[in-house]
């Protein structure tokens, strides 16, 4: 998935990394891709993070882009549950996300079912 991080935020995590005695042509590997650009194809630069150069980046980002919300509450339960295994990690976000959107299409049901008798309450 392309996340579309910026360039400044990319900078800014490589210096974090550099300054805390890392590698950053470990942690941050540049590539060239080709993609579509209409009627020809064109080379961009991209990285491959380590999971390091992943938390710097997520720490940097903007929190009110999904991705990066998800991705800073993964090194948040990491850093604090401890290791469990990345796998299993994941799908435990994945089912509290599941969760939290389940009880919301709940509650709007219970509320359209009180506003077609007319009973819903202006304090609910």
């Amino acid at each position: 998935m392309h996340v579309g991080i910026e360039s400044k935020v990319i900078e800014r995590a490589m210096i974090a990394c550099e300054n805390s005695g890392h590698d950053v042509f470990y942690d941050f590997v540049e590539v060239s891709k080709i993609v579509d650009a209409g009627a020809t194809n064109k080379p961009i630069k991209d990285y491959e993070l380590s999971r390091y150069a992943c938390y710097l980046i997520v720490q940097n980002s903007d929190p009110r882009k999904e991705v990066i919300a998800l991705g800073q509450t993964y090194f948040a339960i990491f850093q604090n549950a401890g290791y469990m295994g990345s796998t299993e990690l994941i799908a435990n976000l994945f089912r509290i996300s599941q969760t939290e959107e389940k009880i919301e299409r709940e509650q709007m049901a219970k509320l359209k079912a009180k506003a077609k008798k007319g009973t819903i309450m202006l304090d609910e």
